[in-house]
């Protein structure tokens, strides 16, 4: 049982020895309090783990996923012209495996095959200088299964692996909200990355989509200058694309 007193308003209160004694008594009670309904909890508060999957907003340890090693499929490339409103169009055709993809044939654009095992194909044009636009296609089981949070995070978690020195500078998504560029009206997600070289700083933009079950990755690359310089450019190159 506690006991207290109460001081009468002619008594004079000694304040300067009256609250170190009360702000003793209250951290010993709530110290002990903590010890005995919480102690679960004060550990957790003292584990900080530094592991990726904290900074990608998970309280557990991220399986990384890496981009494959394994060549992708080879990029084929025809030329047609198609009938518009009477006029002769030129167009370019991009195949791998099974997805097609149509785009208007202009004649500052190139399309050839990759010497990178990351890309079945590059596109490069004469008004986007110094970057490339890489294809690469994957089957579902072949790399990311699905763009969730856990196997973006995981993602993430090896491109920290791999490239411990490069920095994240956008990582977004059209998933809930509309944002550009858009791919084939399918949803997708996002990241760019910067990393310092001698010469220059490399920058590479990154755009993953399914599309007709397969796994689409876009790979915009160049110096941080030219990608900044050209970065709406390619989202209308991207975005002029047409699925067959």
């Amino acid at each position: 049982m506690v006991v207290v007193e109460l001081i009468r308003p002619t008594e004079t209160l000694n304040t300067a020895l009256l609250i170190p004694s009360i702000m003793k008594f209250t951290t010993s009670l709530l110290l002990a309090t903590l010890a005995v309904a919480t102690p679960a909890a004060l550990l957790r508060a003292q584990a900080v783990p530094s592991t990726i999957s904290q900074a990608a907003g998970s309280e557990q340890t991220v399986e990384p996923i890496f981009w494959p090693k394994e060549g992708r499929p080879k990029l084929n490339v025809s030329s047609f012209y198609t009938d518009f409103d009477g006029i002769d169009v030129p167009m370019i055709q991009l195949q791998v495996d099974s997805l097609n993809v149509l785009l208007s044939n202009r004649k500052t654009l190139r399309a050839r095959g990759s010497n990178s095992y990351r890309y079945s194909g590059e596109l490069t044009d004469s008004r986007l200088p110094g970057v490339s636009l890489g294809l690469s296609v994957f089957k579902v089981d072949e790399f990311l299964p699905d763009l969730s949070d856990q196997s973006w995070n995981a993602y993430k978690a090896g491109l920290a692996a791999e490239l411990p020195n490069a920095e994240i500078v956008l990582d977004n998504s059209n998933i809930g909200q509309a944002i550009t560029p858009y791919v084939f009206g399918e949803q997708f997600r996002q990241i760019v990355y910067e990393q310092a070289t001698p010469k220059a700083i490399v920058k590479r933009r990154e755009i993953f989509a399914f599309v007709n079950s397969r796994l689409l990755v876009f790979t915009v690359s160049g110096t941080k200058a030219a990608v900044d310089q050209n970065w709406t450019s390619i989202e209308h190159l991207i975005s002029e694309m047409s699925r067959s």
